[in-house]
């Protein structure tokens, strides 16, 4: 199954669509619908749609109908030839950051009811950087999602062990179902104590409201984060009920009108660890695939990075709404150790991807206490859209602002399908930015792009210096339709060397969608002090490995399993992920595992911290399943003739002067092309801006390399 990728760049290949299987990755963000689709030669067709508020499975038919109309083919055809059909999407992440999620009672252990609300110490810091921590007046825990009022307390008692302490009544049963039918509920969480070593409270209980309340999203703890930590996994259940019924009813009509239109395979959910799952499980699992969009550039990041010999990454992806980063360490995109989803700790596997509301479509305001310019982080999303697309919107934004200092072509934008309103980007800064600050229209414009550019630099330092990375090891790849526009901006502010924005930057994220591989996660927490017993250590591995194969279903792909057994010193909080190399495992491995965690506790802790003979501690067993779906390989552009690139010149604003800007058609340039700047190098869906003293050489695969610092080393 395995082919050659290459981008068409929004043109049919030669011959139209391929014979036999298509994969198909679409990621749906606030503003626009991707589309990736690739062929089993390994070429690669992409479409864009504006997404459709309310409606996301529209713009998710529009855009594999824009992907099917550059292949000459109606939608229909391409469907019922795609074989694995992949999906990401924001909605259920913008419903938490918006605080527009479902209505919620959580059902917890009675005396237990205040633990969201006491949570951690650490989390009135979470999420912020060095300086923003040292503004103590302005520390302060997340506010939960559960109302004080919609938290009950269960009478009922399991122990460490699993032993029933306070048996679970009948009556109690009914007092509790009784107390949520007197409220307006749209879900129900369910994490009682202990309940990973013995679920069947919150099963009793779970069944109890499905039968008596039809219609309730129910969540229990032991199903979606089934470990220890009662904090983080109450939360993990919380969040998982708060955006899960809007993700339920979203998923279910667009798998029906995916069939309608004439999909035939079981549709894939890509997860925020980077890997795809069954649709139909998806929302179950809401709290996995929140982070699903921004985890599809990531990976689609590691992929290209290792054709291009790029084994440290900072992966920015600039949309309507956001700007994500994350990194790729040695070839491998990093997993977060302490996931948080806006400031909330979950046990949720996830690559590690920050955002901030720093996008196209990021609202430019000034502060009425303060008298300042800020931008962000609402966002005129898709509806009406920046004051520019003429859907109206009336308040200025960074596309706005882009227009305006001449940076976009009112009529190539888009792919050529909107046509962009100068005037209307015109009278919306003049009004809302540049009377009130006193200043110019295109002094408000520059400041405007002055505010994102830091504000997505000062993202990317929280990445990586403070994190001890050094930015000069890192290649960044800038993509999304708006990361080319201003990487030249906030990659050279980090010290980076370069930046790639890859051949098929507008839809990056879709691509990897489509590229990955199926993943399936399985945990649970059984705490015992090492030596543990190894015949009940490996009746929990398979039972765990069986579930992942059983939740996957994926026969047609080759299969592998990872095992982990996650170990702590006694009493400390600090685990560490040991690798069990084989099983069954026997009390001479069962042994070795302890050596094993010694040395990988040094190697995070620094040397000496682990001290031999305290007593050690196995907390949760971990399997990752992984079915390994196409391997799409990079092969080189196709020759063109570069001679004809430059289709013209216009002034272009940088620093607040204009210059006279060279205008190129990225589809005409050929490989071992150099673009001096300043520049623009138009392409469908985006615009790479290149700033005076910068350049830009295309590479054998057509993906465009922008070097800060040309004067001190060559470009490739």
């Amino acid at each position: 199954m395995g082919g050659a990728l290459s981008s068409t760049n929004g043109h049919a290949p030669a011959g139209g669509i391929a014979p036999g299987s298509l994969l198909v990755g679409v990621d749906t963000g606030g503003t626009f619908t991707d589309c990736a689709i690739v062929d089993d030669r390994g070429r690669v067709v992409t479409g864009k749609a504006l997404s459709t508020k309310g409606r996301l499975q529209r713009g998710v038919l529009d855009a594999v109908a824009n992907a099917a109309e550059e292949l000459g083919v109606r939608t229909e055809e391409v469907l019922a030839r795609t074989s694995v059909f992949c999906h990401a999407t924001t909605a259920g992440l913008n419903e938490l950051y918006t605080r527009s999620g479902a209505r919620v009672a959580l059902l917890t252990t009675l005396g237990h009811e205040d633990a969201i609300r006491i949570g951690r110490v650490y989390l009135k810091a979470s999420g912020m950087g060095d300086l923003e921590v040292t503004d103590v007046a302005r520390l302060d825990k997340p506010a939960p999602v559960v109302g004080d009022t919609d938290v009950i307390g269960v009478a009922e008692r399991i122990d460490v062990g699993g032993s029933v302490v306070l048996a679970l009544t009948d009556g109690e049963i009914d007092r509790v179902v009784e107390e949520l039918a007197a409220r307006e509920l749209d879900a129900v969480a369910i994490s009682l104590l202990w309940s990973f070593a013995n679920p069947a409270h919150e099963r009793a209980l779970a069944d109890a409201v499905r039968r008596r309340l039809p219609g309730t999203y129910v969540t229990c703890s032991s199903d979606v984060a089934p470990v220890l930590g009662e904090y983080e996994r109450t939360m993990t259940s919380v969040i998982n009920a708060y955006v899960g019924p809007t993700l339920q009813s979203y998923l279910d009509v667009l798998k029906a009108e995916l069939a309608s239109a004439g999909l035939r395979s079981e549709p894939l959910m890509m997860q925020s660890n980077g890997g795809v799952f069954p649709l139909a499980g998806a929302a179950e699992h809401a709290v996995n695939i929140l982070n699903s969009g921004p985890a599809g550039g990531v990976i689609a990041s590691a992929m290209i990075g290792r054709v291009l010999g790029h084994p440290n990454i900072i992966t920015t992806d600039v949309g309507g709404t956001s700007f994500d980063v994350s990194l790729v360490v040695d070839g491998e995109p990093v997993l977060s150790a302490e996931p948080e989803l806006d400031r909330f700790a979950v046990f949720a596997p996830m690559i590690d991807v920050r955002s901030i509301g720093a996008g196209g479509g990021s609202i430019a305001h000034v502060d009425p206490e303060e008298r300042v310019l800020r931008v962000g982080p609402r966002s005129a999303g898709a509806e009406p859209g920046p004051a520019c697309y003429g859907r109206g919107g009336t308040v200025p934004t960074v596309t706005d602002a882009n227009l305006v200092l001449g940076r976009l072509d009112r009529d190539r934008f888009f792919g050529g399908r909107l046509r962009l309103d100068l005037d209307a980007a015109t009278r919306a800064i003049e009004t809302h930015v540049a009377r009130p600050m006193g200043m110019s229209v295109v002094e408000a414009a520059t400041g405007i792009v002055d505010i994102a550019d830091n504000a997505m630099a000062d993202l990317v330092r929280r990445m990586t210096t403070e994190r001890g990375h050094d930015a000069r090891q890192f290649t960044i790849y800038a993509f999304g339709g708006g990361g080319p526009v201003h990487v030249a901006a906030y990659g050279s502010t980090i010290g980076a060397r370069a930046a790639i924005i890859p051949a098929q930057a507008p839809v990056f994220s879709a691509l990897g969608v489509a590229a990955a591989d199926a993943q399936h996660f399985a945990r649970i927490s059984a705490p015992g002090v090492m030596p543990i017993d190894a015949e009940a250590a490996n009746g929990t591995f398979s039972e765990l490995a069986e579930r992942g194969r059983a939740i996957l279903g994926l026969s047609d792909f080759p299969v592998s399993q990872r095992l982990l057994i996650w170990m702590r010193f006694r009493n400390q909080t600090q685990e560490v992920a040991v690798p069990i190399e084989r099983l069954p495992l026997t009390e001479e491995s069962v042994a070795g595992l302890v050596d094993g965690f010694l040395e990988l506790y040094e190697a995070r802790y620094g040397r000496g911290t682990a001290v031999p003979h305290t007593p050690i501690e196995a907390v949760t067993y971990e399997t990752i399943t992984t079915a390994h779906i196409r391997p799409p390989e990079l092969q080189t552009a196709p020759p063109r003739d570069g001679s004809a690139a430059q289709t013209g010149s216009r002034g272009v604003f940088f620093a607040g002067a204009e210059h006279e800007t060279a205008v190129f058609d990225g589809l005409r340039l050929a490989p071992a092309d150099v673009v001096q700047g300043p520049a623009l190098v138009e392409c469908p869906g985006t615009t790479v801006v290149v700033h005076p003293n910068q350049i830009m050489a295309v590479d054998d695969y057509g993906n465009f390399e922008l070097v800060f610092a040309p004067a001190r080393e060559e470009p490739r």
